[in-house]
């Protein structure tokens, strides 16, 4: 009888066996990290040249790092309205990419959330520089994570000319219908031309009616006499043949001389060039914590000097993080700025603009554009 009791419990523990097996082989024996994957989507809403170049090595190391399979959905913006539409639309975007001017609306209309920093091993390595001019800061706390930064500056034909010290190019008759501009930042064009007119840069965010009427001129004999083509997203390549200068964000030029095998190049004249710092922001939207834990991920894998370097030639932007430069050639580290730590210093800044400001650029652009 006894023996066949010990028989019993011993058949009982060999059915047990496989079950404790399973549950042993799904977690790490004991620290509670699950071995399985955890699926998450994680959406985001951002400018082209930020996302889908680096998507495959990002779902490698979220996987390898946190234990994470995610799904990246990406759409693109096309600036701030699309960036509102995307957050409360049906995407519902988890991570956005908005300018350094564009983060005290956001944050006024309940749209994006503080950011832990300190959750970012790679935080660290932002330049000071950069993180010294509060571009991520609202009243003190953190709603953003600077990414890149770059001029809004001349964009010209080698062939064609030497490089432009002013503005004032744009307007050479020389260059009659071989313009090219932005067709649909308007405040961006305004900060241009009243740069050109030798209005105070302090000035250019606030200008008063008699400057405004000035630059509305100064547009609408450009738009008029000058432009071949308005721009979407930056300069365009297909239309290179046609145009020998304009305004660009840089990514324009590269792309013409990558693509195009162009011999353009991008400069800021004397006026100086007014610019931003973009940023990661994470949305109202990224609430479950899988999510989260993706935005984070992303945010710190986007930062790190290996990416921005990748960042940097795709797109031409100047890197947030200066060890990116172990990553560049000297000639590159001279085209995205990193052998001038303090080049966003020399920057304007965009800032935000008050409501009634908005409102007054946007119709000026509209009546000299049309």
């Amino acid at each position: 009888m006894y023996s066949w009791r010990i028989n019993v419990r011993f058949f009982k523990n060999l059915l047990i066996l496989p079950v404790l097996f399973l549950a042993l082989s799904c977690s790490d024996g004991g620290s509670g990290k699950s071995q399985l994957p955890v699926k998450v989507t994680l959406r985001i809403h951002a400018w082209n040249g930020y996302v889908l170049e680096y998507v495959d090595a990002f779902k490698k190391h979220a996987l390898s790092e946190h234990g994470l399979d995610v799904n990246v959905v990406f759409t693109l913006t096309s600036g701030y309205d699309s960036s509102i539409a995307n957050i409360k639309g049906g995407a519902k975007a988890d991570l956005i990419s908005p300018a350094n001017d564009l983060l005290p609306p956001l944050m006024k209309d309940g749209l994006i959330v503080p950011v832990d920093t300190s959750r970012l091993k790679n935080f660290n390595q932002i330049n000071p520089v950069i993180l010294g001019t509060g571009c991520y800061l609202i009243e003190g706390t953190a709603y953003a994570v600077p990414f890149n930064f770059g001029p809004f500056a001349i964009a010209y034909n080698k062939d064609k000319m030497s490089e432009p010290e002013s503005y004032r190019e744009l307007w050479n008759k020389k260059y009659r219908k071989r313009v090219s501009i932005p067709g649909e930042y308007d405040t961006i064009n305004i900060y241009m031309t009243a740069l050109m007119l030798g209005i105070p840069a302090k000035d250019i965010f606030n200008l008063n009616n008699a400057q405004l009427a000035r630059v509305e001129s100064k547009l609408r004999e450009l738009c008029v006499y000058q432009v071949r083509e308005f721009w979407m997203d930056n300069l365009n390549p297909g239309s290179a043949e046609d145009i020998d200068i304009g305004m660009d964000w840089g990514i324009g030029v590269n792309q013409i001389n990558r693509d195009k095998r162009g011999n353009w190049g991008f400069t800021v004249p004397a006026e100086g060039a007014t610019g931003w710092i973009d940023t990661w922001a994470i949305t109202k939207n990224a609430i479950e914590y899988d999510v989260l834990m993706a935005a984070y991920a992303w945010i710190d894998f986007m930062i790190s000097a290996e990416v921005q370097a990748q960042m940097a030639r795709v797109t031409s932007y100047g890197p947030v993080n200066p060890f990116a430069g172990r990553h560049l050639s000297a000639e590159e580290k001279k085209m995205y700025y990193l052998s001038y730590p303090d080049f966003v210093e020399k920057i304007i800044l965009w800032q935000p603009l008050e409501p009634a400001v908005l409102k007054r650029y946007r119709e000026t652009w509209k009546r000299a554009k049309r």
